[in-house]
């Protein structure tokens, strides 16, 4: 059960990592060119979250992953709109 709870957290707080993104752009502290230079460096790095999170099994840890950077994506098509002229 501690186990259980423990990948629910860990889960969890990996998702709200696309929340403290928005609010990074939305403040002022990321820009959408820089979060596209950094694209292949946050790829892999949440590869290696999703490895360092899930029971040592592949699909599980694409299950984590892939979620995850279409939020990435997510998060860049937003600092386009976000930091477009007007």
């Amino acid at each position: 059960l501690d186990y259980t709870f423990f990948l629910l957290l860990a889960n969890a707080l990996a998702f709200e990592l696309a929340v403290v993104g928005f609010f990074a752009v939305h403040g002022g502290f990321i820009s959408a060119s820089w979060l596209v230079s950094k694209r292949r460096v946050a790829i892999v790095c949440l590869f290696v979250l999703a490895a360092l999170l899930t029971p040592p099994d592949v699909v599980t840890q694409l299950f984590l992953a892939f979620p995850l950077i279409i939020l990435y994506e997510g998060l860049v098509i937003y600092a386009k709109f976000r930091c477009r002229p007007l």
